[in-house]
């Protein structure tokens, strides 16, 4: 038999007890755990109508139906307000079945629900404002843009809201021209499908015209057609041969556009340079390349040249025979001392002759230029003496002088 079905009884249960707190909070607590604690709780209790069946089967079963068929109500309050408490009305289901080892059933953490009048009234009364800060954001109000204008209708189904996109009818720009507007609201049998430009060009290559197709405000198409002249141009290349560009017409004509001054847009000085750089430019024909290493066939070529004044007998600068590099001839017999000689010959007329006046103590010997003086004192005898070299004949010389001197007796 199945638990559930054998209970067909329904009734509800009033507890006796009211249920205190110091604050109404702590009351309401004390109700709850009544129903749903761990170890008191009514919600898994095996007690009242549901531990029965009608027909006193399962004596002894234990069910735990005690919210289940037994909706209960419970009274709290604060102490002292016990003569008008607050109402809390509690009805659970079943789950969690369980089996023990002797095949007994019941059924643990039952669920339940509280209403609980009093707190859902305070609760609404907390919403109340949040509650009609939503409401004014529900109201629609219709605001145009530049581009947009936007209705809104109140009816009983609620609020509808409608836009349309405005277009200018035309547009003046800075230079005074006015131009039509070419979007459009396109329209069939079945209402308006929205906004519409068409722009379309084309070319009949067989008439050589472009067609030009533009929407008119009507909502009717504007066609221009404009026929290219007899001769235009078709075709353009660079000839490096020549240095020109050609333009082809449709007619044959070569258009010739010569590009010399486009590409010798700077000169060279050459030889009239007034500087010792001087540039030189050589045009070389198209496609020879015998005498010249120049990378592309129709590269002229640019080179340079310095001037070295070979004129002049004192220059040392030199460029040697293949013309290719310059150096420096540095000797002494090709560097100018002075206007009358040169290095080498200022160095052969160092003259070091020695005076042979009398008194000149400065000798010349084969190895080098002498001269000597020394000063000698002469004790015993009281006397100093010089000795010196003879710059006529190199001997030395020894002059000899008697000093005063003082006895005491």
């Amino acid at each position: 038999m199945d638990i559930i079905s054998s209970v067909n009884r329904l009734q509800f249960r009033h507890h006796s007890e009211v249920f205190t707190g110091a604050t109404l909070d702590e009351a309401r607590i004390a109700a709850i755990e009544y129903i749903s604690g761990a170890t008191a709780g009514i919600r898994d209790a095996e007690s009242g109508l549901a531990v029965h069946d009608d027909n006193n089967v399962g004596v002894g079963t234990k069910h735990g139906y005690s919210l289940f068929a037994e909706p209960t109500v419970l009274r709290y309050s604060e102490i002292g307000k016990e003569d008008n408490p607050h109402v809390m009305f509690v009805i659970g289901s079943v789950t969690n079945d369980k089996v023990n080892e002797t095949g007994e059933v019941w059924h643990s953490n039952n669920k339940f629900c509280i209403i609980d009048i009093d707190k859902t009234e305070a609760e609404i009364e907390g919403l109340k404002e949040e509650i009609e800060k939503a409401i004014k954001s529900l109201s629609i109000i219709a605001l145009s843009s530049d581009t947009i204008n936007l209705f809104a209708e109140k009816t009983e189904d609620g609020t509808y809201v409608s836009g349309d996109v405005k277009t200018a009818a035309s547009h003046v720009f800075e230079n005074e021209t006015k131009y039509n507007n070419l979007m459009i609201a396109s329209n069939t049998v079945d209402g308006p499908e929205g906004l519409f430009i068409y722009v379309d060009l084309t070319y009949d290559e067989a008439e050589e015209t472009f067609t030009f197709v533009v929407t008119n405000a009507d909502g009717t198409l504007k066609k221009q057609s404009v026929k290219l002249p007899n001769n235009y141009l078709v075709s353009g290349r660079y000839d490096v041969e020549d240095e020109s560009i050609h333009l082809i017409m449709k007619n044959g004509d070569d258009i010739v556009v010569d590009c010399e001054n486009l590409i010798a847009e700077w000169a060279v000085e050459g030889t009239g340079s007034t500087t010792p750089v001087m540039l030189f430019r050589e045009e070389v024909d198209f496609n020879n390349t015998d005498e010249h290493h120049h990378v592309e066939p129709w590269q002229d070529l640019l080179w340079a040249d310095i001037r070295v004044a070979d004129h002049i007998p004192d220059n040392i600068l030199h460029k040697d025979v293949t013309g290719e590099y310059l150096y420096v001839k540095g000797t002494a017999d090709n560097i100018k001392f002075n206007d009358e000689m040169n290095v080498k010959e200022a160095i052969e007329a160092i003259d070091d002759r020695v005076s042979t006046s009398e008194g000149n103590i400065i000798y010349r010997r084969e190895d080098g230029i002498y001269a000597h003086t020394m000063l000698k004192y002469n004790q015993a005898e009281n006397k100093i003496g010089f000795e010196y070299t003879d710059g006529r004949t190199g001997n030395l010389n020894f002059v000899e002088y008697q000093l005063n001197s003082v006895k005491l007796l």
